[in-house]
């Protein structure tokens, strides 16, 4: 590999480590239910774009065995942030839904963005928007040979990117469809692999 190339590789890998470093710290402050990359949190982001989804569905998406999800609703179903209940159409399936006090509890590590997103300020208008663009780039790239492996690289992404048209397709019970939003890899930095940090 060039020297070049592996001189961007590297940065990139500690931009991201250091991203999700600041972020978890900038997040400590909402308690466990305001990190949308872990926990709670993460049940809550996708709640919040998809206010009633199936529990089977919402397993898929976390990429997190159902006894696992099962606590974790258990917490957030005693903190008065979602309901469970059967289906309508299928006595069998149960669907979760978000409630005002959870939808608050999600909203709250957006609103404060601002604070959170500083990082950017050291790049003017002109600057961010040159940079979207190069990620948006990159991504496309990244999704293009993960593709061409067989890996499916549309599937991969977090709760900031469900605007993207290849995202929005949606199926059964309003969910998201399995090559949407949060597919196979899991919602965020996190997968099956750090199910057990994701607990709480």
């Amino acid at each position: 590999m060039e020297e070049k190339v592996m001189d961007l590789m590297e940065k990139m890998h500690r931009v991201q480590a250091l991203l999700y470093r600041y972020q978890s710290y900038a997040y400590r402050a909402f308690g466990p239910l305001g990190n949308p990359m872990r926990g709670q949190g993460r049940v809550l982001s996708i709640l919040k774009l998809q206010p009633v989804i199936s529990q089977k569905e919402l397993s898929y998406l976390l990429d997190m065995r159902q006894q696992s999800l099962s606590e974790l609703l258990a917490k957030l179903e005693r903190s008065g942030c979602i309901t469970r209940a059967s289906s309508d159409e299928d006595r069998r399936i149960t669907m979760v839904t978000l409630t005002e006090a959870g939808r608050k509890e999600a909203e709250k590590p957006y609103e404060a963005g601002g604070d959170i997103g500083k990082i950017f300020e050291c790049l003017d208008d002109s600057e961010q928007g040159q940079f979207s663009d190069y990620l948006d780039r990159l991504t496309a790239a990244l999704e293009k040979e993960l593709d061409a492996i067989g890996q499916d690289g549309a599937s991969f992404c977090g709760p900031w990117s469900h605007g993207r048209s290849h995202n929005t397709e949606r199926h059964g019970h309003g969910g998201f469809s399995h090559h949407g939003s949060m597919g196979r890899y899991g919602f965020g930095p996190h997968s099956r692999q750090n199910e057990e940090e994701n607990k709480s």
